[in-house]
């Protein structure tokens, strides 16, 4: 049974975090000229969570939301960063 979830909706991501699920990881893939991030989360009840969350009856502090809205957006920012910073590394070794 998976114990883990992917998403790149960050309403999604902050409701996890707010449900106090960890984010393992954030990656980034190209698609077509951009980059597209997938948030990883575990913790207890994580299936639970994505049901209730799909189900339209998840709520959450407004103002706690608020904030971990801006670090989700900080997180993926960062990650797509450091993704173009190592793809124009690669572009730059493969032409000498």
């Amino acid at each position: 049974m998976q114990n883990y979830i992917t998403t790149g909706d960050i309403y999604e991501s902050c409701f996890y975090l707010l449900r106090g699920c960890t984010l393992e990881t954030v990656e980034g893939t190209p698609v077509n000229g951009k980059i597209k991030c997938q948030l990883k989360f575990t913790g207890p009840g994580i299936l639970e969570k994505q049901a209730e969350y799909f189900s339209g009856k998840a709520s959450v502090d407004l103002f706690e939301f608020r904030r971990t809205y801006q670090q989700v957006c900080a997180w993926i920012k960062e990650a797509k960063k450091q993704i173009n910073h190592q793809l124009a590394q690669q572009t730059q070794g493969g032409e000498a």
